[in-house]
This record gives C-alpha cells, sequence and structure tokens, in this order.
C-alpha cells in the first residue's frame, strides 16, 4: 500500500508540471529557430531573387510605322540559380528574346523585345509577365507605355504573298502613304535573304508600293518575314512591314470535263467546287468560251460553290473550249468541253 501510494504521488500534477513547462519551452524554441531560417530563406538566403532597374520602359511618342525595340536587364540579387521558367508576352504584337533562362547568383540576362505599333493609336501599354523560381515573386511583370501617332499608313498592314499562275513564285504587295511632307526610301531589308524586295514612288512622292516576290516556294505555308525599309523621314526612320506566304490550297472540282452530244437546243450543266482543306474561299472570276453562255455562281454554306452554265449550245464549235474558274488565291482551273459521238 505504501508503494502504490509513493508511486501515484510521483506521478501527480504538480510533480509533472516543471518537466512538462521545460518540454514545452523546448518545443517553443526550437519551432522559433525554424522560423527564423524560414523567414530567412524567404527574405534572399539561400533563394533567387529577381529583380529589374526599370520594370516600365517608357518610350514616348512613336510613330505606328516605326516598332519599338528594348532590351530589359535581369538580375538576380539572390544567392542560388535564378531560372526563368516562362515568358509570356500580353499580345500577339510584343515578340521576346532572352539571352539565356538560368541566371546565376549576382549575374544578369538580357530580355531582347520588339513591340509591333501597326494599327495602334493613342496611349498604350503591353506587358510581359515571366514566371520564375522566386519564391517571393514567382510572377514577375515587364511593361512598355507611350503614345502612339500616326503619320504614316500601311495599306494592307501586312503583306500577302499569293502563289502566282505559274505556280513557280510568290508574290505580294503593300502602299505606304502620308499626307505629310514626300519621303524616301533609302535602305532595304528582308529577314528572309531569299525574298526579293522592290520599291516604287508615286510622283508626288507621298507613297510607295512595297512588293515582295519569293521565286522559290517554301515547302510548308504559311512562311512569315519581315521586311524593313529605311527612310529619310526623321519620324519614322524605320518602318517594319509583316509578311506571310500563302500557299495555293488545294481544290476538288467536279466535273473535271463537260461531255457534249451534238445538238441545237440550249442546255445547262453544273460544277462543283470544294476545299480539300478547312478554310474559307471565295470564287473571283468566270470566264466562258462563247458570248452567248451565262454562269452564275452560288454558295454552299462552308462545303464550296455551284457554278451554273446556262444557254450552252452543244455545237462542234465549243469542242475542245474551257471554262476558266479563278478562286481567291489565284487557282486557276480549266474544265474543257469535249464532244461525244
Amino acid at each position: 500500500m505504501t508503494v502504490f501510494l509513493r508511486i501515484v504521488h510521483f506521478f501527480s500534477p504538480r510533480r509533472l508540471y516543471g518537466p512538462i513547462l521545460v518540454l514545452g519551452l523546448f518545443f517553443v524554441l526550437l519551432d522559433s529557430s525554424y522560423a527564423i531560417e524560414g523567414d530567412e530563406v524567404r527574405r534572399g538566403g539561400n533563394a533567387p531573387k529577381i529583380f529589374c532597374q526599370e520594370q516600365i520602359f517608357q518610350f514616348g511618342q512613336r510613330e505606328a510605322s516605326n516598332p519599338v525595340r528594348h532590351t530589359f536587364t535581369l538580375q538576380n540579387r539572390g544567392d542560388t540559380d535564378l531560372i526563368i521558367h516562362a515568358i509570356r508576352p500580353s499580345c500577339g504584337c510584343t515578340s521576346t528574346e532572352i539571352s539565356h533562362t538560368i541566371i546565376p547568383p549576382q549575374g544578369s540576362a538580357a530580355l531582347s523585345t520588339r513591340l509591333d505599333l501597326s494599327g495602334r493609336i493613342g496611349s498604350i501599354r503591353k506587358s510581359i509577365v515571366l514566371e520564375s523560381n522566386d519564391p517571393e515573386s514567382p510572377v514577375f511583370t515587364l511593361s512598355l507605355e507611350g503614345l502612339v501617332t500616326t503619320q504614316f499608313q500601311v495599306i494592307p498592314p501586312a503583306i500577302t504573298l499569293r502563289q502566282g499562275l505559274s505556280k513557280g513564285s510568290a508574290s505580294g504587295a503593300a502602299q505606304i502613304t502620308t499626307q505629310g511632307k514626300p519621303f524616301s526610301i533609302i535602305g532595304i531589308q528582308s529577314s528572309d535573304p531569299s525574298v526579293y524586295i522592290s520599291t516604287e514612288a508615286s510622283p508626288d512622292g507621298r507613297s510607295h508600293q512595297i512588293t515582295a516576290t519569293l521565286e522559290k516556294l517554301p515547302e510548308s505555308a504559311p512562311q512569315s518575314f519581315t521586311v524593313t525599309l529605311q527612310t529619310d523621314n526623321p519620324s519614322a526612320p524605320t518602318i517594319d512591314i509583316p509578311a506571310v506566304v500563302t500557299l495555293a490550297r488545294k481544290f476538288i472540282v467536279a466535273p473535271a470535263k463537260i461531255v457534249l452530244k451534238i445538238g441545237t437546243e440550249p442546255i445547262k450543266r453544273t460544277i462543283i467546287v470544294k476545299a480539300g482543306s478547312p478554310g474559307e474561299f471565295s470564287v473571283s472570276n468566270i470566264v466562258v468560251p462563247e458570248p452567248g453562255m451565262v454562269a452564275s455562281t452560288t454558295k454552299m454554306g462552308d462545303f464550296g460553290y455551284r457554278i451554273d452554265l446556262r444557254s450552252v449550245v452543244p455545237s462542234l464549235e465549243l469542242n475542245g473550249k474551257s471554262v476558266q474558274i479563278q478562286i481567291d488565291d489565284g487557282t486557276l482551273f480549266e474544265i474543257p468541253f469535249l464532244y461525244e459521238k
């Protein structure tokens, strides 16, 4: 009985209060040390730290035909490698290129940017979002800001090179005009050296036609490049015109020939044209072989077009002649009339 009472007394709350209190204080201090260490990591210890001296670039007032080019310097002010996971411009008008995506401690990287101002006017702000392993700023934003004016107009805003009827080359053009003083083009450059660029000025010098020609077509389309012009106008010393090459699409035309039996009564024939790949198109022109023949087109939804030929007189004079059907991309089809005995 005496032994039992001693054991109960030893485990009484009063006897355990002191050790429990000491043990609790130990864990509190241990947890605080970890919290301090974690806070040091968050503040920059053993972690990367992204920094840019000029986070917002003010390009001032700029002519819409003159693109903005600027290089941001990204710094790592942390203690471990800064890794740039992604670079996301706010729109397709902004392109970027970074010198390297892993920046060592106290190192830097160059982020080159180009902002196309074509078709824009007034105050604009375009953002570039960077995603990195910086624990404090995993999302870091840079900006390009300024005022866009328009003295020059590029019509259309981009050159589209379409495949010609010869199928061996493609060409396209754009017009640069101004309501101000006459200007001259003093330099021409294409990002694709295989493209030939020519210019033709209007008599008053306020308009220039820019023609791009590609003699050898690419294997696949679209192929894009940029035409850069240097002018003697100080407000627009450089004008960039985007360009793209489009190949002729494959089409299905039926019938491939129109068979006739000699007769005296006018007849009607129908031709169906549809695209072999997705996308809209239009029939731009139809040439009939006889003056009395009439052609009409009917759009059949997204399927294609129906071409109705009326007043077709099945005579020997029509044998071997063709109906010419031209598509808006320059593709030309010839459907012959053949005499059947």
